[in-house]
């Protein structure tokens, strides 16, 4: 067998065959995307990896092996650990913080 880029000629059939790479998930359907975290190819399958809208109309690709790293990392908060009276002065710091900056923005354009 003589291999040429992507086709195999067996000269005992006399017949071409494409080879192709396969997804490092399933092993079986033809490599369309690359995670972006490892950079391994995947088929756009479910079963294989999760896909995101990104920026330009391109996808974003995720392998399921990232997938579960990713996912490992995650924890529940429960509700007591959350103090509320600190999320009430952190939402209105960051409220007079962005009020500042658009009055310093207002003043920019008005000059």
């Amino acid at each position: 067998m003589t291999t040429i880029s992507n086709y195999t000629y067996n000269k005992h059939w006399n017949k071409f065959r494409v080879d192709y790479e396969t997804c490092n998930e399933c092993k079986l359907g033809r490599i369309e995307e690359c995670c972006n975290k490892c950079g391994e190819g995947v088929c756009i399958e479910n079963k294989c990896c999760e896909t995101f809208p990104h920026y330009h109309n391109t996808l974003f690709t995720i392998c399921r092996r990232c997938v579960t790293q990713i996912e490992k990392k995650f924890y529940v908060l429960e509700v007591e650990e959350v103090n509320q009276n600190e999320l009430r002065l952190l939402k209105q710091k960051i409220k007079k913080r962005m009020e500042r900056k658009t009055k310093q923005l207002e003043k920019l354009k008005k000059n």
